[in-house]
């Protein structure tokens, strides 16, 4: 099919899904990807024009299934929400020879959806992702509206920005609470060894106030 998934498979033909070469709109992940990772995925698919990923299989005779499906569309619908603009999609669980595979189908963008980091990237028919060039990203700019695509790319920049300051205060605070920790340790391990000089201290003081005599006399009667 030249590297382009039939991606409107009905129910039931997930077999047929399966028996397609991967391409521009199809692809497989035998094991849940990480959620950046599973962004920059569906960044690509949407920028060429959506499709499907298939997670549990690596084809038609290659299927491992899923442990937990649930988690696998967590982790897709996480990632579709950290893309800007934000990308729709659709997770199916499917049943095939006994095991359980995740179907994601991914809308296609318009114009360009930008991953949280990484360069802007596309699928070609061979379903490799590349960095889309200057001229690419000029024409999806015009193609969908120069102003809508330049406020997509200052609020990319403002969130990553926002997740760096937030990321560098949860730091500054890890920090104080690890130095307050060790100064409280510090502090416990050296209290055994100032008992005996508080003692000392604190008698001494008792004798300088009193006097030896009338201190005798209030300790002992």
């Amino acid at each position: 099919m030249n590297g382009s998934a039939d991606i409107s498979s009905p129910e039931g033909a997930i077999e047929d899904l399966l028996s397609q070469p991967e391409g521009k709109a199809l692809d497989f992940e035998a094991k849940v990807p990480g959620t950046e990772e599973a962004s920059h995925l569906i960044a690509s698919i949407a920028n060429s024009g959506g499709g499907k990923i298939v997670l549990g299989a690596e084809g038609e005779n290659e299927v491992s299934g899923l442990a937990r499906p649930e988690q696998a569309r967590t982790v897709f619908e996480d990632a579709a929400g950290s893309v800007v603009p934000p990308v729709s999609l659709e997770f199916a669980v499917e049943s095939v020879r006994d095991h359980s595979i995740g179907v994601v189908t991914v809308s296609a963008s318009e114009g360009i959806s930008l991953a949280p980091s990484g360069p802007i990237v596309r699928r070609d028919e061979g379903g490799r992702s590349h960095a889309l060039t200057k001229d690419e990203i000029a024409k999806a700019l015009s193609d969908g509206g120069v102003q809508t695509k330049l406020d997509q790319l200052l609020q990319l920049s403002e969130d990553q920005n926002e997740r760096l300051k937030r990321m560098q205060e949860d730091n500054r605070a890890l920090r104080k609470k690890v130095d307050r920790a060790g100064a409280e340790a510090k502090r416990a391990r050296s209290l055994p060894g100032q008992v005996p000089g508080l003692l000392a201290g604190a008698v001494l003081g008792a004798i300088l106030s009193f006097g030896l005599p009338e201190l005798w006399r209030v300790v002992f009667g």
